[in-house]
């Protein structure tokens, strides 16, 4: 079986993968500013056309997909381990190593469960795309790097 930083990485990537698409499609979208069949600018605050809008309205879907239950069960894990130290080792540096990464672990999972898709209406301008999007992927960027501060301890 992997380590536990192993599948947790794991778990995370669909989050990192989903950052890097919505970037994809920032970067697309900023380039749709200029209208390459006759080179005239487009408006930030013209419509966006109807192809990147679903794109994004798929990536959008995407998020609302993501699941953290993978996460979930390495911390049920780790707080299994804590639970049947308590009685014998609740005062030893090994207790509260594991006590620490499973509170690292339901804090970062919470802030995880706590991702809200933005609302992405019909017709909406580059601008308030571009600006959603962001937000999306910045909160995810957020989220994943609560994991981060995560330290799986060894075992004795």
């Amino acid at each position: 079986m992997a380590s536990r930083a192993t599948r947790m990485d794991e778990a995370l990537t669909p989050y990192r993968d989903l950052s890097a698409e919505i970037d994809d499609l920032v970067v697309d979208i900023r380039a749709s500013l200029v209208d390459v069949s006759d080179g005239s600018a487009a408006g930030a605050s013209e419509n966006v056309d109807a192809d990147l809008e679903n794109q994004a309205k798929t990536l959008i879907s995407k998020f609302s997909a993501l699941d953290s239950s993978d996460l979930s069960t390495l911390k049920e894990e780790i707080e299994t381990w804590r639970d049947n130290m308590e009685e014998k080792l609740s005062h030893t540096p090994k207790y509260e190593e594991v006590s620490e990464c499973a509170d690292e672990l339901d804090n970062a999972i919470s802030e995880i469960d706590s991702l809200s898709a933005p609302e992405i209406s019909s017709g909406c301008t580059r601008d308030d795309l571009v600006t959603a999007l962001e937000e999306c992927r910045d909160a995810i960027d957020n989220a994943v790097s609560g994991f981060d501060n995560v330290s799986f301890p060894r075992a004795f």
